[in-house]
């Protein structure tokens, strides 16, 4: 094996690139897993082509860098994303493309397992897998077919059931996914169709939820509301006695219980 230099910083070589090398580094490094310095050396010694990089990466690894195991064939990924990808846009894909792609892989584009899709490839933006999150999702996930995807898919369907802790992260991420660009908040609408593809089955109370902000609210619902709803979720009983409002809950979930026990008591009567 021979010695590669890693004298320069990832920043100062990530600097000196255009954003298109960039995300081909970004791209390179989610497949092999090699540090910045390195990536920029491959790729450019081979212009820019990431599947002959990558080839000769695992073929004939630098010294320093272990001993990389190619786990996905990058060749079947690129195939697969292009079968996908916007054709004007052929760095990403979206609408029709990603319509496709989750029916191909039986999962509803209206249901819960498309968000999951989207948190497994660590989307950025709502309908939107870019190839850099498509190589890096598929290399994470070390899978490089349909098939492969779909059962993966299955035990995360399966894990997410069952683990709490695995359903939080994931219902975290959707709030980022969710919003628009650099706003702190979630805009009422879309928090709602959210809250119905993420709670249905898991919060007894969803309807009722919907019904108090459609009536009594028009803003923006923040993280820490977002947060904590799936807490309330977990803990509240069906009549809303445990709840303490002098707890450190967000205002609108005080309001909300104030505007559904006196309904849940007129039902029990």
């Amino acid at each position: 094996k021979r010695q590669v230099s890693t004298q320069s910083t990832g920043v100062e070589l990530m600097n000196s690139l255009t954003s298109a090398e960039k995300q081909k580094i970004k791209e390179f490094v989610n497949f092999t897993g090699a540090p910045e310095p390195i990536a920029v050396e491959f790729m450019k010694k081979f212009k820019w082509n990431l599947e002959v990089a990558a080839d000769e990466y695992f073929t004939n690894p630098p010294a320093n860098s272990g001993n990389p195991k190619k786990e996905v064939n990058l060749e079947e990924v690129e195939q697969m994303f292009q079968k996908y990808a916007d054709q004007q846009q052929n760095d990403r894909i979206t609408g029709d493309g990603m319509i496709q792609f989750l029916t191909d892989l039986q999962v509803d584009p209206e249901g819960m397992m498309s968000l999951v899709v989207a948190w497994l490839f660590s989307s950025q933006s709502l309908s939107v897998i870019t190839k850099g999150e498509f190589v890096g999702g598929c290399t994470k996930m070390k899978c490089d077919s349909l098939g492969k995807l779909q059962a993966h898919l299955s035990k995360i369907q399966e894990q997410l059931s069952s683990n709490n802790q695995l359903f939080k992260e994931f219902y975290l991420f959707t709030f980022d996914y969710g919003k628009e660009g650099s706003q702190k908040t979630i805009a009422l609408d879309a928090a709602l169709i959210l809250w119905k593809m993420l709670l249905k089955g898991r919060f007894r109370f969803l309807d009722l939820w919907t019904e108090f902000l459609q009536e009594n609210y028009k803003n923006a619902i923040s993280k820490d509301t977002w947060t904590l709803l799936l807490d309330f979720s977990r803990f509240v009983n069906s009549d809303m006695t445990n709840y303490d409002s002098e707890g450190a809950w967000p205002v609108l979930i005080d309001e909300f219980v104030d505007y559904a026990r006196p309904k849940l008591r007129a039902n029990r009567n």
